[in-house]
């Protein structure tokens, strides 16, 4: 899986494909038989990783889980094929990128790859903490389907979506204030934690449940600097913020 994805935004009401995109030619990864081929890759790759560490395919949480993650994302895939723009930036951000965020990204990574690790060693061989009951693991797919749901709107409604930290000046960036970034400044945050969260929660790993809260102490961090970094680099982003007041948590934050 990707680090949780950069939800910048924009103020003006035009489709999120209005932006043209400059620079070499885009990959025939950015085309559909090349997100599918690589969509495909990541399934595989989860999968092996899962029942690999686990030592057992007999572990239905661990398919379900999997199930819910490819149900919920593929047909995100299909739908973002439409913005090419969008798909290079994610696969190949230019540059501008700030040396903290590289910092947090890189925490991010480690956190997430030893909560991915341990889910499974515990399920499967170690049986420390894989006691989450089912209505608990049902709850989790739920949150993963709909924190999907939610990156993919703001997705789609935001051709600024980076995974990174950056103003995107080669592409004409600016406040995207359409769809869920009505409601939040960063929705792309809101999805991720609610989707990391299922997916935990669906492998059925206590301990991992309790890993991946450090993961969402570093995802409300970089929410913090980046809200900063927007205010001080961004046009249009401090009337966007007095707009809409709340960054991830409506009434909260």
């Amino acid at each position: 899986m990707s680090a949780p994805a950069k939800p910048v935004m924009t103020a003006s009401p035009e489709p999120a494909s209005a932006p043209p995109t400059t620079g070499p030619p885009r990959s025939a990864l950015t085309r559909l038989p090349g997100l599918l081929l690589m969509a495909l890759i990541t399934y595989a790759f989860l999968g092996a990783l899962f029942f690999g560490l686990a030592g057992r395919v007999d572990l239905p949480w661990i398919w379900a889980t999997l199930g819910t993650f490819v149900a919920t994302h593929l047909p995100l895939v299909i739908v973002l094929r439409k913005d090419p723009g969008l798909i290079q930036e994610r696969m190949k951000p230019g540059p501008g990128v700030p040396l903290w965020d590289r910092f947090v990204l890189g925490a991010a990574g480690i956190l997430m790859v030893g909560t991915l690790i341990f889910a499974p060693l515990d399920v499967g061989r170690l049986h420390w903490s894989d006691s989450v009951p089912v209505a608990a693991k049902v709850g989790g797919l739920i949150l993963l389907a709909i924190g999907m749901a939610i990156m993919g709107w703001a997705m789609a409604v935001n051709t600024f979506f980076s995974k990174v930290v950056r103003i995107q000046r080669e592409r004409g960036h600016r406040v995207i204030s359409d769809g869920p970034y009505r409601f939040v400044r960063h929705p792309g945050y809101v999805g991720w934690t609610l989707l990391w969260t299922g997916l935990i929660l669906g492998l059925g790993s206590w301990i991992a449940v309790a890993l991946s809260v450090a993961g969402h102490v570093v995802i409300v961090v970089r929410a913090a600097k980046e809200d900063r970094f927007l205010h001080d680099e961004l046009e249009g982003y401090v009337a966007y913020s007095e707009r809409v007041r709340w960054r991830l948590l409506p009434g909260v934050w």
